[in-house]
């Protein structure tokens, strides 16, 4: 049996990417726009919430990613040890997430969320299927930590 750490929150950086690119193309819309017409009271406010929720969306997440980190450095999470059953693979339209129960612990992640935690389906390279042995680090519906036995059997 090859043991195989597939994901550790530890490793990944925050991707603030997410947060920065939307506010950046917003900031080039507007400079556009501001230069060939007034702007409107409804614009400016529309675009001042806008700025609002995403920077409250970054740090959220932020500090959710701190949160998990730190929860998996002190060991303050949940594991579970034991073979993956049930598994279902993401549809291939994206509307139903994947999902697999470890030892009667359910999981559940999309490729398609933005989260904190894995996520990577088998569609993209994930290494989830049924019948391998796994051992889960989480916090609450996050998995921290991801560990697999390939060439394992129940």
């Amino acid at each position: 049996m090859i043991h195989q750490i597939v994901y550790d929150i530890r490793d990944e950086n925050f991707n603030f990417w997410t947060f920065l690119l939307p506010l950046v193309f917003l900031w080039v819309i507007r400079f556009l726009v501001k230069k060939h017409f007034s702007l409107s009271f409804t614009f400016k406010l529309v675009f001042f919430l806008f700025h609002v929720i995403s920077l409250i969306w970054f740090f959220y997440t932020f500090l959710e990613f701190r949160y998990l980190v730190k929860s998996l450095n002190s060991n303050n999470c949940d594991v579970v040890q034991g073979y993956i059953t049930q598994f279902r693979p993401k549809s291939i339209f994206g509307k139903k997430p994947e999902s697999f129960y470890v030892d009667s612990v359910y999981f559940e992640y999309s490729d398609s969320d933005i989260t904190n935690g894995y996520n990577k389906t088998v569609g993209i390279g994930g290494k989830v299927k049924n019948g391998i042995k796994a051992k889960i680090f989480y916090k609450e519906d996050k998995i921290l930590r991801f560990e697999i036995w390939d060439g394992s059997a129940p």
